[in-house]
């Protein structure tokens, strides 16, 4: 194991994975257009045309480049009605300390703050520093809606054992890409069906 991996596997039982099936999102209704029904794959392939050479693209779980925080990649593919197969990716970054009792307690207590706000027409609170944690275990949530498990499990390298995943649906809207405006990249996912606009 490297020396950032055992940074990042802090001490912990499997049963200290929080479960996080209670924290919720609001879902904006209706939904816009572009989204598909999509499926999680443990790995995929892309074969160069010009060159054959083969490049795997794997799901996983796994130490950030800066060492800070760990990505957690969800492969997907998409089968369009035509027989064509849109590939793609799921990204969440969170950091272990997330995954606590006190972390989660701060950020579930914000959400009740910012609902008594609106529901009585006051100005929301801001997320502020919690915020990072907030969207990443709104994303870790929906993966494990996704996977129908309660909680994930911990893998032997200190992150999560996200295989529960694979084969299962998962709603993906596609934009686009940053990197290459020809092509098309995932920016939101859900693990419920949009109310319209699946193609």
């Amino acid at each position: 194991m490297s020396e950032e991996a055992t940074q990042l596997a802090p001490d912990m039982n499997l049963a200290d994975v929080p479960d996080l099936s209670g924290i919720g999102e609001d879902r904006p209704e209706p939904w816009e257009n572009g989204w598909y029904a999509a499926t999680a794959v443990q790995s995929r392939s892309f074969t160069n045309r010009d060159t054959g050479a083969t490049t795997t693209f794997a799901s996983g779980d796994e130490v950030s480049k800066g060492g800070d925080s760990r990505n957690i990649t969800i492969q997907v593919q998409v089968k369009r009605k035509n027989g064509d197969v849109l590939n793609g990716r799921i990204m969440a970054n969170y950091k272990p300390e997330f995954l606590t009792a006190d972390v989660i307690a701060q950020v579930t207590k914000h959400k009740e703050a910012q609902k008594a706000a609106k529901e009585k027409g006051e100005k929301a609170p801001e997320w502020g520093p919690l915020f990072r944690a907030f969207s990443a275990l709104q994303d870790i949530a929906r993966l494990q809606r996704v996977a129908g498990v309660r909680q994930f499990v911990r893998n032997p390298v200190g992150g999560l054992d996200i295989t529960p995943v694979f084969g299962k649906t998962i709603y993906v809207r596609l934009g686009e890409d940053d990197r290459n405006p020809k092509y098309k990249a995932v920016v939101d996912f859900s693990d419920a069906a949009p109310k319209k606009g699946v193609l």
